[in-house]
């Protein structure tokens, strides 16, 4: 039993290790597209595991921070900016939440009444809301204004889509306040059907998974005897 163990758990790492070197090269063709760069990079945290690639992130995150007025002052709409932001700042890096302010009507200071209609941008800009800081008004001011309507496209338009269920979860369980095992399930379930990568990256968040969990039995096993 336990050299089974121990074997299942050689094999399953040598294919974690397989899949790796392939992610890896997924993040350099990627590196010429900043945007395609950070949906990847986003996908392996959700799915819990971007520790695989910890070196490899850093130094692609640190090439985005430091081009950071380019994609500020880029037509790039709420959901890339947002996405940017959040993924920067638990990075550590201090990106100034005056990005957001191209998306506020110039004329009454509030926000612009289409980004109404755009859900998964408002999805965006709420998770990254809850990266705020003290005296980030214009953040307190978001936070306020996607929950507001992000519940209110979950009464009317939304129903049980897809979409309607990320909304819905994320209401309730932000992801800031998520634990990564559990929100790694939640990627898989709700957001494969967005993710080009997920063939590959479930699998290695499959594998991963199994790799962990054969670890915590040979231990239990061994404070066992």
């Amino acid at each position: 039993m336990e050299m089974t163990l121990v074997e299942a758990i050689y094999d399953s790492k040598q294919e974690v290790e397989k899949l790796e070197a392939e992610v890896k090269e997924l993040l350099k063709t990627t590196k010429n597209d900043p945007f395609e760069q950070v949906n990847l990079i986003n996908a392996l945290q959700r799915l819990g595991v971007a520790y695989h690639l910890t070196i490899e992130i850093e130094e692609a995150l640190k090439e985005i921070h430091d081009s950071t007025p380019a994609f500020i002052n880029n037509d790039h709409d709420l959901y890339a900016t947002a996405l940017y932001f959040r993924l920067l700042r638990q990075q550590g890096y201090n990106v100034s939440c005056d990005v957001f302010y191209k998306f506020k009507d110039n004329d009454n200071g509030d926000f612009k009444s289409d980004l109404r209609e755009d859900v998964k941008g408002m999805l965006s800009l709420y998770e990254a809301c809850h990266l705020r800081v003290h005296g980030e008004d214009i953040l307190e001011e978001a936070l306020n204004f996607t929950t507001t309507h992000l519940k209110s496209a979950l009464m009317t338009n939304l129903g049980r889509s897809n979409l309607g269920n990320q909304v819905q979860y994320a209401l309730e369980q932000p992801l800031h306040k998520g634990m990564p095992r559990l929100e790694a399930r939640n990627y898989i379930s709700l957001y494969q059907e967005e993710c080009k990568w997920s063939n590959i990256l479930k699998k290695l968040a499959v594998l991963d998974f199994n790799v962990v969990q054969s670890f915590h039995r040979k231990e239990l096993s061994d404070v066992s005897k």
